[in-house]
């Protein structure tokens, strides 16, 4: 947590040159505890994260290998449509890059 201004004590001297801080003597307090909790809640979210993202993978995986086995047509033409519509939209860029 931040401490107020007026709890740092600080002075400015007002002598010949660049003005410079002097810092009262205040106890510093560690940031390693709050550190600690703010990576442990780090590591908690990405392993989450990588448990949801594994569990979805998988999921899509076994989706594609049923659809696979099961309409092998609808799969080549799936590949198919990409292909011819990556086709068109290569044509298209490659026409208008010469305007």
């Amino acid at each position: 947590m931040l401490q107020p201004a007026e709890s740092l004590n600080t002075e400015v001297q007002l002598s010949e040159g660049e003005p410079r801080e002097t810092h009262a003597a205040v106890p510093r307090r560690s940031a390693t505890p709050r550190f600690r909790e703010v990576r442990a809640q780090v590591r908690q979210a990405g392993r989450s994260t990588m448990r949801a993202v594994e569990r979805l993978s998988s999921r899509a995986w076994r989706n594609f290998e049923r659809t696979r086995n099961e309409k092998p047509l609808h799969v080549v033409a799936a590949i198919a449509g990409t292909a011819l519509l990556v086709g068109v939209l290569l044509r298209i860029r490659r026409s208008n890059a010469h305007k």
